[in-house]
């Protein structure tokens, strides 16, 4: 028996959704408590060692080739990219006093 399956898939704009974001986090006092609990410069673990990076940058390194051109494009980010957002991170965050209490 042939069963007829529909499916809808919705993609939302990658801008909306990172200004719906940050309208959430900046919200005072934040809705949720965990953002003033987690440091956001640490290094994650998954799976007792994989970081990020390590998970992310073989994507992020070769984005798929031009369709019209069959051309490589440069990569998304780097480890270098990574480092020095990592280093930016522990540079400012919650490093003056007003900031303490900063949910984003």
């Amino acid at each position: 028996v042939k069963r007829r399956e529909k499916a809808v898939h919705l993609v939302r704009n990658p801008f909306t959704m990172a200004v719906s974001n940050f309208n959430y986090h900046a919200q005072y006092p934040t809705p949720e408590n965990w953002v003033k609990t987690i440091d956001p410069c640490i290094t994650e673990f998954f799976n007792d060692h994989q970081t990020y990076p390590d998970l992310t940058l073989p994507t992020l390194l070769a984005p798929p080739p031009n369709p019209n051109t069959g051309s490589q494009p440069p990569p998304i980010l780097t480890p270098d990219d990574f480092q020095s957002l990592s280093s930016t991170c522990r540079l400012h965050y919650r490093t003056r006093s007003r900031l303490k209490e900063s949910s984003y």
